[in-house]
């Protein structure tokens, strides 16, 4: 349930590059039901144009050689052919036990509508959820200074995360986990919700300071 109406999209596909989750800011921005996503091929996500599926086939296969990838940015498209920008995503490689490739995640929290001139909409996944306009948030933190975080918060969220990267660390260095464990797996779900959570405090400090 956290991850479902976690603050970023998250999706992944199995070894045969088919859907098999999506959380609901990922059918949201897909514009999908469970039944529809899962099940899809993932190369539904991107334009039917060569040099797009190339570039995505490259990135996965980079992401399957490296273990994972991050801050990657690309181009992809909705059920009704909707254009839209990934920013600062993180890419990973799903293994089995035995170190084999059983499919492929994405998450990231922030995006941009791309229109047919070029011009962006940058758009945020919050808690819940909910896929929001940046510029709506901006001005609602204007309106409203309650809404800025404090430092303690942005305090505590960052202690957080850095506990959550330790704690990681220290099943992979003292346990002798890698990263098939399903102990590593959930640290690591558990890492990103919390550094969403820190870049949601900071999204709003700096939206309420434009």
């Amino acid at each position: 349930e956290t991850l479902w109406n976690a603050p970023f999209v998250c999706a992944s596909h199995d070894a045969s590059d088919v859907f098999n989750y999506g959380n609901k800011a990922a059918l949201s921005l897909w514009q999908l039901s469970w039944d529809e996503f899962v099940g899809l091929p993932s190369t539904k996500s991107a334009e039917d144009d060569q040099t797009v599926q190339s570039e995505r086939r490259e990135l996965l296969d980079r992401a399957a050689k490296d273990g994972y990838i991050k801050d990657y940015s690309g181009i992809r498209q909705t059920s009704d052919g909707r254009k839209f920008k990934i920013n600062g995503a993180t890419v990973w490689t799903i293994t089995d036990k035995d170190g084999n490739k059983t499919g492929q995640a994405v998450r990231f929290d922030t995006f941009s509508w791309v229109g047919d001139d070029g011009e962006e909409e940058e758009m945020m996944v919050c808690e819940g959820g909910e896929i929001v306009s940046k510029k709506s948030i901006a001005a609602d933190a204007a309106s409203d200074p309650k809404d800025v975080p404090s430092e303690a918060e942005v305090a505590e969220a960052s202690a957080a995360v850095e506990a959550q990267a330790a704690e990681v660390r220290r099943l992979k260095e003292e346990d002798g986990l890698d990263n098939s464990s399903p102990e590593i797996q959930a640290g690591v779900a558990s890492l990103m919700e919390k550094k969403a959570v820190l870049a949601d405090l900071e999204e709003r400090i700096a939206a309420a300071a434009d």
